[in-house]
């Protein structure tokens, strides 16, 4: 078979730059079985770089990032790695805002109501037939 490349991503802990802060946690994310897992918070964290992202970018957009690199004493892809974070999170924390989570008897109870629609009002003709009127007017 030969030496396969390591696919999922590797954590250590240790205390170098660019180690997470105690009060951050991060998640890692098998890439052979796509499941997420937590690392704690407690730890500090440094994420092994062993995968690589290509993207073209406009001249201004590169003299922009280099120029903000150069005057905050970090390289472009620090720049570029923080940024993407940080944009992710605030993703990932409007994506857990909108899961609902239901019960087993809740769920079975909404697939209920969606089979029994309500029925219109008696009077729903009419109501639209006066409302289509007074449009009509307009």
């Amino acid at each position: 078979m030969g030496s396969a490349k390591k696919q999922d991503t590797e954590w250590g802990t240790s205390k170098k730059r660019g180690a997470a802060k105690s009060s951050e946690s991060y998640g890692a994310r098998s890439s052979a079985t796509g499941v997420h897992k937590s690392v704690p918070s407690n730890t500090s964290v440094v994420r092994t770089k062993s995968e690589r992202l290509n993207f073209r970018v406009s001249g201004d957009l590169k003299y922009r990032l280099n120029h903000v690199a150069d005057a905050v004493g970090k390289n472009a892809t620090e720049i570029v790695t923080e940024a993407i974070e940080k944009a992710l999170d605030k993703l990932e924390k409007e994506l857990r805002a909108t899961k609902l989570t239901l019960t087993r008897a809740q769920m079975q109870h909404a697939l209920d109501l969606l089979d029994q629609p309500v029925q219109p009002h008696d009077r729903y003709d009419v109501w639209a037939a006066q409302a289509n009127e007074a449009y009509d007017k307009t």
